[in-house]
């Protein structure tokens, strides 16, 4: 044999091994057409390597494409075939009701060179898999499995977590190994009889080695080496998945030895002791599968699957949470509702929590964390809907069409709860929902996972609140304007304006664009800059030939200077130089704006300079070699206007539209997204469907994506960046609707009343994407004119409209954005000098300034006494008032009232010298001149004593009270930012941002009327209102009351009746809303309680709350500190209930005026 190889010559060998070659591909092709007469239909398998390069290009997506082929579709591992089976009836049919069949594990290469066969997840259906799984499922029952002592191990573990995440509040962190740890300990507290530390490094480092196994095991090396399991004697990549194995498998031989050394025969620690105990019972058995290999797998299937299932579920959970905020927040309100912050979750809160637990299944469904289930295998020939399936045939339960099918789900292709709660809102499961399998095979540990899924979600939920980591254009209309914008909207065209080329070039610097936009994620940026240089680069590529990178320090200078013409010139300067043009003789800020024009056309003549050098005249490369060509083409033509001046303008130009006014709107369209969230999260929901994280958006993807082509639109609407158009003047005198126009007037087309005609726009004040939407589909009113109209329409009218729609739809496919927080602060203050400022207007004539450090002492001082005698301390001296004369904190009290009343002696003093009779300025002039009109009435009760403490009630009530209340008022508002929304759209729809409310504006502010009594009613300041005392023996409701006794209106009870309220224990302005809408006050609604004792300041503290919220919510919007805990919503309670101090974030709406 080797005598004839080596008398061949290698073109010969080279032949031979082409022609074996070509003979084993169509052979191999003959196979597969066989295969595929037999079998159900699917996608076409390629030779050897079968479906699995569609697979590994896109896994989510081929899954999800495999129900297009019916209700059972083949898939080919390599080159075995695999049948999904795409219903759940044919799931139960196959895995439940021939569960003998369907029970097997294909021997994957990779999983037996890494266990060696044993273990239970991926044993073989048989004899040691039935001893197996029987004895782990017997074992785990044993120590707690579905019991209350596994579930408060969850629950005890869930203290540790909460902690352990809490320690890097308000920071980005990876949640990944702090949940993982958490959850492993569940299976380690059980298997190994011990949890582990947080910080314990070993273990920290087995997570991160069963982490990396998980993920490489699907990868493109697990399916190579399926494929391939000879590679298992070379080196590799799939080496790392063996040593972490074998790691693995020494941590748990050290924890058996350990367990041998110190095991009880009658008192089994854990999982590790029951099955030494087994080995022991079976090992004169010839037939027993208890072995230590048996045990070292079982343990490390039982580690892998208790830890990483459940683990990434819960991670994924965090994703879709910070996602929809709204159902982050409905949960946390349910949860604090039931259990408040301080009582941990248990199994039995399920019923009351339906919403939570909804969210739990919801996060399970679209986590889907093994989307096509895990594999099985028939153990002997079988039938299913009429196909013949041999023995060893791969089967998979296709979780992923189970979860998405539109006939079981109300939402399938989003997040959302409700799949989960039926009309009442009541739980309920569907019947399509199976995360863990069904049939012999189901998860061992389903129930374990239920109740760390439940338990530890609802812990993190009831304590955290999770969030991401902040030329030619002004030419005089004649020949040369008509000769430069015919020759420009040509040699545009001819470089791909309007056409796919320049489709790619805007798609390319897109990838760029998200690229230099995530350099900064988490961190609050301005992206002007990136924006600007983005939508440069496409007139340059276009214009000069080339783009510019981000970093390119001159290009940067130039845009710079170029942003900066444009606001100058616009600019009172601008304004100034355009009535007084001599003054450009004169120094000042115009000669900048020259000096700026001159760098930028310096900047063209050198790249022109540039192009002459290397132009070829047979292939013009942009537009500045065309403009060249034209010039040498028309030098004879006396009327030509192509020369190097214009054609710097023109360049220039070019360059200026288009760079800045696609980059203004892009920016105003990231201020718009960011102030409407949901619109955002909208528009990324649609352009995810279509086109999933990877593709990246073209034109013709509009019609698929009609919601963010609305937007793109509403963003030029709203954005309306030349608000009274690019101006015009008449050639000729003319006629418009019977007035005569001369020639040379300057007309413009009003864009700002056209954007917003009531008669054209469905909601022309506010941003709406629905203003281009009709019944789902785009569509363009007529009045939406961005570009103008006529001969001077805008000449790069389709390039910015590629850009803005490529660009903007390829942030939004990638990136989140949101507004930068503000700086937390204490409101107590500012809220409490606000309020005091009113009363101190009427009673002293004068209000203080919200620094003025004395009065902020009298306030700090009153806030004081007010929760003191309410305290402790209080109800003490008024059990004990002889403790008066001992010292102790009561006697600061005191103290605070002796200053306050020093203050207000000094006030009184002031008046007593500046007092005009004939013209009293406030309270206390008109008690002075009370007292001197009663001075010779023996029983007055009007003097200084009497004057000084009626001051102080009204310092003291007509401060605290409101104050107070707007306080809780701004923690409702933040906790239902849907109600402060609402509330700000009412307020700016019917006062805008520049006027100030007022009183008679009520009825026109219905929702936000009914918010501020809500406010008051879960405010609820006074519990049990302010107590009287009979005057005199009295009868109520046949008890004798004598006098003296003490009488409080229980004023909680009142406003928590659920006879007189929709809503009694939730935040919710629709109890003072009739079905109209329009607003009306339940009886049962006495704040200020009733009768001769109700609070003298009524109608000034309504007057106030209405003012002074309206005002706050016309301007601010309100939002929690990022991490921080929730105030106790029980309040500190002593005369009146007050919040904790807490901060709160400030951000402004609307103009900065």
């Amino acid at each position: 044999m080797w005598t004839i190889l080596t008398k061949l010559d290698l073109a010969s060998v080279g032949l031979a091994l082409s022609l074996g070659f070509i003979f084993v591909v169509l052979f191999e092709i003959l196979r597969i057409n066989y295969y595929r007469g037999k079998t159900p239909p699917g996608p076409r398998p390629l030779p050897f390597v079968g479906t699995i390069p569609y697979f590994l290009k896109n896994p989510m997506e081929f899954i999800r494409s495999l129900p297009q082929y019916g209700e059972m579709t083949t898939v080919y591992l390599g080159r075995k075939p695999a049948i999904l089976l795409n219903t759940v009836e044919l799931a139960k049919e196959a895995l439940v009701q021939n569960a003998s069949s369907f029970s097997g594990r294909p021997a994957l290469p990779l999983l037996m060179w890494l266990t060696d066969g044993y273990g239970i997840v991926m044993a073989t259906y048989g004899h040691s898999w039935r001893q197996q799984r029987r004895f782990a499922l017997h074992t785990l029952r044993n120590f707690g499995l579905g019991k209350k002592s596994v579930e408060e191990r969850v629950t005890e573990e869930s203290s540790y977590l909460v902690p352990e995440m809490l320690k890097v509040e308000g920071k980005p962190f990876d949640p990944h190994h702090a949940i993982q740890n958490a959850v492993s300990n569940i299976i380690c507290s059980i298997v190994f009889g011990d949890r582990f530390d947080y910080d314990d490094k070993r273990f920290a480092y087995l997570l991160e080695i069963i982490k990396e196994n998980v993920i490489q095991s699907g990868s493109f090396i697990g399916q190579v080496f399926n494929l391939l399991p000879i590679i298992k004697h070379f080196p590799g990549p799939h080496q790392k998945l063996y040593q972490n194995a074998v790691e693995l498998k020494a941590f748990i031989r050290d924890a058996v030895k350990t367990h041998r050394e110190t095991l009880d025969p009658d008192s089994p620690r854990d999982f590790i002791d029951a099955y030494l105990l087994e080995i022991e019972k079976q090992k004169s058995n010839e037939d027993s599968t208890f072995h230590e290999d048996n045990m070292i797998m079982s343990v490390s299937d039982l580690f892998f699957a208790g830890t990483d299932t459940t683990t990434t579920t819960i991670r994924w959970g965090l994703i879709f949470l910070i996602q929809n905020p709204d159902v982050q927040e409905r949960c946390h309100e349910e949860i604090v509702q039931v259990l408040g912050y301080d009582r941990l979750p248990s199994m039995d809160d399920l019923d009351k929590l339906p919403y939570t637990y909804a969210t739990v299944h919801e996060i399970q469904r679209c986590g889907n964390i093994v989307p096509s289930g895990v594999i099985h295998e028939t153990t002997q020939p079988a039938q299913l809907r009429g196909y013949d399936i041999p023995k060893g045939s791969a089967v998979l339960a296709n979780l992923t069409a189970f979860f998405t099918d539109k006939e079981h789900w109300k939402y399938p292709d989003i997040f959302n709860p409700e799949n989960f709660l039926d009309d009442n809102g009541h739980f309920l499961k569907p019947e399509s929902f199976l995360p863990f399998s069904l049939g012999p095979r189901v998860c061992l540990g389903e129930s374990l996972a239920k109740m760390e899924l439940f338990l530890f979600i609802t812990s993190l939920l009831q304590r955290i609140r999770f969030s991401w980591p902040p030329g030619i254009v002004m030419a005089t209309y004649g020949h040369s304007w008509r000769q430069q914008r015919r020759f420009t909207l040509h040699s545009l065209r001819n470089f791909g304006l309007g056409k796919k080329s320049v489709e790619e070039r805007v798609t390319e610097e897109s990838r760029y664009l998200v690229s230099e936009m995530l350099k900064s994620e988490g961190k609050p940026f301005d992206p002007q800059h990136a924006i600007q240089n983005a939508v440069s680069n496409i007139i340059c590529s276009i214009v000069f030939g080339d783009r510019f990178d981000y970093d390119d320090k001159r290009f940067a200078y130039l845009l710079e200077i170029v942003r900066e013409n444009i606001i100058q010139s616009g600019a009172f300067i601008g304004q100034v130089f355009n009535l007084l043009p001599i003054m450009k003789h004169f120094p000042g800020p115009h000669q900048k704006i020259y000096q700026n024009a001159e760098e930028l056309k310096a900047f063209i003549r050198d790249v022109v300079k540039t192009h002459r050098e290397s132009l070829d005249p047979d292939s013009p490369r942009d537009f500045i070699d065309a403009y060249l060509l034209e010039m040498e083409k028309q030098k004879s033509n006396e009327d030509s206007t192509f020369d190097e001046d214009n054609m710097v303008m023109t360049v220039s130009d070019l360059f200026f539209a288009g760079t800045d006014t696609t980059a203004t709107t892009i920016r105003w369209g990231l201020i718009f997204l960011t102030q409407n969230l949901d619109v955002q999260e909208r528009c990324h929901e649609e352009i995810v469907q279509v086109l999933g994280y990877d593709r990246l958006p073209s034109m013709d993807d509009r019609d698929k994506l009609p919601y963010t082509y609305a937007t793109v639109h509403e963003i030029q609407r709203c954005g309306n960046i030349v608000p009274s158009g690019v101006f015009h003047e008449t050639t000729q005198p003319a006629q418009l609707r019977g007035y005569d126009i001369p020639k040379g007037t300057v007309v413009f087309a009003n864009l700002t009343a056209i954007l917003t005609s009531k008669e054209h726009w469905k909601y022309p004040d506010t941003f709406n994407p629905e203003n281009f939407l009709d019944d789902n589909d785009f569509f363009k009113p007529e009045s939406f004119l961005p570009f103008s109209l006529g001969p001077r329409v805008c000449l790069g009218e389709t390039l910015a409209k590629t850009e803005l729609f490529l660009f903007l739809t390829s942030l939004l496919q990638r990136i989140r954005f949101s507004w930068p927080p503000g700086k937390p602060f204490d409101p107590q203050h500012a809220i409490q000098n606000a309020a005091s400022n009113i009363i101190c207007s009427i009673v002293f004539g004068d209000r203080f300034d919200y620094d003025d450090k004395r009065f902020a002492y009298l306030l700090e001082i009153l806030k004081e006494n007010i929760i003191q005698s309410g305290s402790l301390v209080g109800q003490v001296c008024n059990l004990l008032p002889i403790i008066k004369h001992f010292p102790g904190p009561h006697q600061k009290i005191y103290q605070n009232a002796v200053e306050l009343k020093a203050f207000i002696r000094d006030a009184v003093k002031m008046h007593r010298e500046t007092l005009d009779p004939d013209s009293p300025w406030d309270f206390i002039d008109a008690y002075l001149l009370e007292m001197e009109k009663q001075k010779t009435i023996k029983d007055s009760t009007f003097h200084e004593d009497n004057l000084v403490m009626s001051v102080s009630d009204l310092f003291l009530a007509g401060t605290d009270t409101t104050a107070t209340t707007i306080r809780w008022g701004l923690i409702y508002l933040t906790q239902n930012p849907h109600v402060q929304e609402r509330c700000h759209e009412e307020i700016v729809q019917v006062l805008g941002y520049d006027r100030l409310p007022s009183m008679d504006g009520r009825d026109k502010l219905p929702y936000t009327y009914a918010t501020v009594h809500e406010i008051q009613h879960c405010a609820n300041i006074v519990p049990s209102g302010v107590f009287h005392e009979t005057t005199q023996p009295t009868k109520l409701r046949g008890y004798d009351i004598p006098k003296g006794t003490e009488v409080f209106t229980n004023l909680t009870a009142i406003l928590t009746d659920k006879e007189h309220w929709k809503h009694p224990d939730t935040f919710n302005p629709e109890n003072f809303l009739d079905e109209n809408g329009h607003f009306f006050k339940p009886e049962s609604f006495l704040p200020f309680s009733l009768g001769p004792r109700v609070c003298l300041g009524e109608s000034l503290a309504k007057m106030e709350l209405f003012l002074f919220i309206t005002s706050l919510l016309q301007w601010i919007r309100f939002s929690w500190p990022p991490g921080a805990k929730w105030p106790d919503m029980n309040g500190i309670v002593s005369l009146t209930r007050s919040p904790e101090p807490f901060d709160i974030i400030c951000h402004s709406r609307g103009s900065k005026k």
